[in-house]
């Protein structure tokens, strides 16, 4: 990573506020920063995306995505936030408790009366529920409740974020739901010739075949 470095793919700023334009900059680009200045307290809150952004109808990602907090920016009182600067990343985990288990306990008090092999086909849905995009959202980490880790919709103006399976993280921005700023994503390249990675990965194996 530090021969890399980002390089701007999308911005609504720049490419408008819209979902249609956020699939189509980020379409081919795969390990991608995805950043969100949250307008309610000045938080910076973003996910990393191990596979490109696409619409399906499926989920898709791995384990390699993570959620994480550049800064908490303000309190609701318009003071600054003593962990302003605690940046952390949630990585994915199997291992990682429910949302409902860390509210009301183990997973079979939850849900004794589920059948055994539906709660474990339930929860590892639940836990690989990596990146969801769909034509009026995006998405990482999922809940039963249906909340996820962090949610935008569909013009980028809106953002959700809870506690999510297989994440164990916080509310990034200390909030249930806020009012979205500024959206970058970002992808890395390496800093000596600009390549993304996996150009560089395409050249060396192309190099091993010879």
């Amino acid at each position: 990573l530090r021969l890399s470095k980002l390089d701007l793919i999308f911005s609504t700023n720049r490419d408008g506020r819209s979902l249609e334009q956020f699939y189509t900059k980020v379409k081919s680009a795969k390990h991608t920063f995805l950043l969100c200045e949250v307008l309610n307290n000045n938080a910076i809150v973003g996910m990393f995306a191990s596979q490109a952004w696409r619409i399906s109808s499926k989920v898709y990602g791995d384990g390699e995505c993570f959620l994480f907090r550049l800064s908490l920016g303000t309190s609701s009182d318009g003071n600054d936030d003593d962990e302003k600067d605690d940046a952390k990343a949630w990585k994915w985990s199997p291992n990682t408790p429910t949302k409902l288990e860390v509210e009301y306990g183990s997973e079979e008090e939850v849900a004794s009366d589920i059948p055994s092999t539906q709660k474990e086909l339930n929860q590892q849905s639940l836990l690989e529920t990596f990146m969801i995009g769909r034509s009026h959202f995006i998405s990482m980490g999922g809940n039963a409740d249906g909340t996820c880790g962090l949610r935008f919709n569909e013009d980028l103006t809106k953002g959700e974020s809870a506690p999510a399976t297989g994440f164990g993280n916080d509310p990034l921005p200390n909030l249930d739901t806020f009012e979205v700023g500024v959206v970058e994503v970002y992808r890395l390249v390496r800093a000596v010739d600009g390549k993304t990675l996996e150009e560089v990965a395409a050249e060396a194996f192309t190099k091993m075949s010879i």
